[in-house]
């Protein structure tokens, strides 16, 4: 037995090494890279650079809990008695009925040296959920005790427990050696067991301990396909079905051990269970997954919302949607050309790319078809210059949405305030003549130009502008602007001086290959490569609860309509993995939901938050006015299968629990 051990600790030792090799490098390639104007670098890519991309030393390793004891046999009576109550609890994500006491809702994670490619994916999704967490790195926390995890009789500190690896081992310069001593996991599995608490354990090498067969295959997931079991679809109600793995993702595959209690969610080919609940002899669930992923990587972007709901048996603080919304700049005026040949953009007015009367019935009926909408940042003054487009967008306007862009798309970056309210006011004037359904409070100014020019303050309040658009690739946080506060928009690799995919793919391969300084292509991509990277990136924007708006040109609209493409390939891929709908925020909305989002995290960090969990009630202590994000209780939204949404705390809120399926108010 102890031979045995030693053995699979070895393997360990080895395997780590060879899973950090293979998954540092995922999420590697191209970044959103270059804003579409053609000047700064998009925020997150999926580049190596950028800080979380890679997976640091101490990824994953083979070893399990160094303190479970490898027999499954009890007595007759205790099985049967178990088997009853695995029976009713393993599908159940029944907080009234199996909650112990009272339950503060936060969840405890667990790293081994906080280097665990897991360890920052699970701070990824709790952060950008609003999750609020206690972040532990085990081999510097101290000894866990019971009263970590709970400081008075039927209290408990914590309503869900992740570890970022199995056996929560790590490499201390000369062996791989658990980070919890056997006091500690014996600390931490009576919490479990008393309040009845959920475990997940990012990865974990397969053995029996985990109701799983020893793995029949170690290596690279990337272009792995699995499936979503009966049960997986219960846990995933908002995927389709499909679950894909990226390259770069290292793990096992391994079946079920016969006459565990193992219940698999996520499927290989084979019948290997990739993700499944391991019901323990003591009752205790433990969700396992045995492929290594980071926040870049797709399989995290699709299960991680759900393994957190069941982890929290679905009720929580903490929210979340899929969002998309299109900003196309420019409408009724024209945009410069990339010159293919002498790699520069053109102003000549006699190659300005502009949209046609059918460009425009195109767009109406591709929102028609796609089922999103197009908001269109317009400049009114340019309409006198292009009439034939200007009589056919005024004629489709209620087919589209609006934002003031400006009278004149001047660059407002050294303008006093009286020119530049005057731009805002004109274009105003401009949407109310034409009766264009816009919001008059939104603006997005020319090339996000006038954003630190001390003048635009005053001219944004004269005009009663709450919000203005900001680029997210230089300024990743919405701020203040006097009263009017900003909206990151993301920037597309769908470059504003394009019309023809043959110009479209020849500037980026300019940029990423042929010029490129960092985050390049290893060689020129093709047509489809592009689209495909470009999707890879928004499609991470779209899973990850992120509101920003993503922006192009009225270029893009023109001649070969090049943005269409890219966001069908986009919608073709969300639709085939998930059910769950797409929000589509305006402007303003977006703004909100980041402005919520911002105030809640300042109010975590500032500790100003607490909630807690009994006989079916959440109640929640937090700053009067300040909206809070919940999810699984009643008197919120339903969104798919499930109910979140944002109250308005006046000092405390006290909320009933769901029932599964959502429940009535």
């Amino acid at each position: 037995m102890h031979r045995t051990r030693k053995l699979i600790v070895t393997l360990g030792a080895v395997t780590a090494a060879l899973m950090v090799a293979a998954v540092s490098q995922a999420g590697s390639g191209h970044d959103a890279g270059r804003d579409n104007k053609g000047f700064g670098l998009a925020q997150a890519g999926l580049v190596s650079s950028a800080p979380e991309a890679g997976f640091p030393a101490g990824a994953p390793t083979q070893a399990g809990d160094p303190t479970r004891s490898g027999d499954r046999k009890w007595k007759e009576k205790d099985a049967k008695d178990r088997g009853a109550r695995r029976s009713r609890t393993k599908d159940c994500n029944c907080w009234d009925e199996y909650a112990q006491g009272e339950i503060e809702l936060k969840v405890l994670l667990i790293g081994a040296d906080g280097n665990e490619p897991a360890f920052g994916d699970w701070k990824s999704l709790l952060t950008r959920e609003g999750v609020p967490f206690t972040a532990i790195v085990a081999k510097d926390a101290g000894p866990l005790t019971a009263a970590t995890f709970s400081d008075r009789a039927g209290h408990a500190l914590y309503q869900a427990v992740v570890l970022s690896n199995d056996g929560l081992y790590y490499w201390n310069g000369s062996a791989y050696v658990s980070a919890l001593s056997p006091e500690s996991w014996a600390a931490l599995q009576a919490f479990e067991s008393q309040f009845r608490i959920r475990q997940v354990t990012s990865v974990v090498y397969p053995q029996p301990q985990y109701g799983l067969e020893y793995p029949t295959f170690a290596g690279d997931f990337g272009g792995e396909t699995a499936q979503l079991t009966a049960a997986g679809k219960q846990a995933f109600p908002y995927l389709a079905g499909t679950v894909l793995y990226d390259s770069g993702a290292y793990g096992y595959k391994a079946k079920p051990l016969a006459g565990a209690a193992f219940q698999p969610l996520v499927q290989a080919a084979d019948g290997s269970a990739l993700v499944g609940v391991n019901t323990n002899p003591d009752g205790r669930q433990e969700l396992v997954a045995t492929v290594a992923q980071n926040q870049w990587m797709t399989q995290s972007q699709l299960l991680g919302h759900g393994v957190l709901n069941w982890v929290t048996r679905g009720v929580r603080l903490g929210m979340n949607r899929n969002y998309l919304s299109l900003h196309v700049d420019d409408a009724f005026n024209g945009d410069d050309r990339w010159d293919t040949v002498a790699n520069v953009t053109t102003a000549d007015p006699s190659t300005t790319i502009v949209m046609t009367p059918a460009d425009v019935d195109r767009a109406v009926a591709w929102q028609k078809a796609s089922g999103l909408r197009l908001d269109l940042a317009f400049n009114g003054a340019a309409a006198a210059s292009y009439p034939s487009l200007a009589a056919a967008l005024i004629g489709a306007k209620q087919s589209f949405g609006w934002i003031n862009h400006t009278y004149t798309h001047l660059n407002l970056n050294t303008l006093d305030t009286a020119t530049i309210s005057g731009e805002i006011a004109q274009n105003i004037a401009f949407g109310k003549a034409n009766r264009l359904p816009f919001d008059r409070t939104e603006l997005v100014t020319g090339e996000h130009s006038g954003l630190s020019n001390p003048n635009l303050a005053q001219a944004l309040a004269d005009n009663g502008i709450a919000f203005t658009a900001s680029d997210a690739s230089r300024e990743a946080g919405q701020r203040l602007i006097g009263s009017t506060l900003t909206v990151p928009r993301h920037p597309t690799n769908v470059f504003y001086n394009v019309g023809t995919k043959a110009e479209q793919l020849d500037e980026y391969n300019y940029v990423y290959y042929e010029a490129c300084v960092s985050g390049c292509l290893a060689a020129p991509a093709t047509w489809d490569q592009y689209v495909a990277n470009e999707v890879a990136i928004m499609f991470r924007h779209v899973a990850m609860n992120d509101a920003y708006p993503h922006y192009a040109h009225v270029s893009n609209l023109a001649e070969d309509a090049v943005l269409l493409p890219v966001v069908d390939a986009l919608l073709a891929k969300y639709r085939s993995l998930f059910t769950a709908a797409i929000v589509d925020p305006t402007l303003s909305d977006a703004g909100l939901q980041v402005k919520r989002q911002a105030a809640w995290q300042a109010a975590l960090d500032a500790g100003q938050v607490s909630a807690r969990l009994s006989k079916g009630k959440v109640s929640v202590s937090a700053p009067a006015g300040l909206d809070v994000p919940l999810t699984g209780t009643k008197k919120v939204d339903q969104y798919g299968a499930e109910r979140s949404g944002w109250k308005t705390s006046d000092g405390s809120l006290q909320l009933k629990v769901a029932t599964a399926g959502g429940g009535e108010d």
